[in-house]
């Protein structure tokens, strides 16, 4: 499978952009290449293309981990099954 134009550019641009400055570290590195969108409008699929680009460059993120959501119950709220004061 051939790569596509809008990622070959897409590829191009970002290594310009790390060429540019090695050293940054990577969230003033991804400031710069936000800046350095080339497509115009970052809609539909050549914005997924530089997204996906981009992400390929730098190692995963690491998951965060999510809180259980707690649900409490309301006083004087009714349970499914149970009547009260009916």
């Amino acid at each position: 499978m051939t790569e596509s134009q809008w990622r070959k550019h897409a590829n191009q641009v970002i290594a310009r952009v790390v060429g540019d400055d090695p050293g940054l570290p990577e969230h003033e590195l991804r400031g710069k290449l936000r800046e350095a969108y080339p497509f115009g409008e970052r809609k539909y699929h050549p914005y997924k293309i530089w997204l996906s680009a981009i992400n390929e460059h730098f190692e995963p993120r690491p998951a965060r981990a999510r809180k259980p959501k707690v649900v409490t119950a309301n006083e004087g709220q009714l349970s499914l099954g149970m009547k009260e004061n009916m």
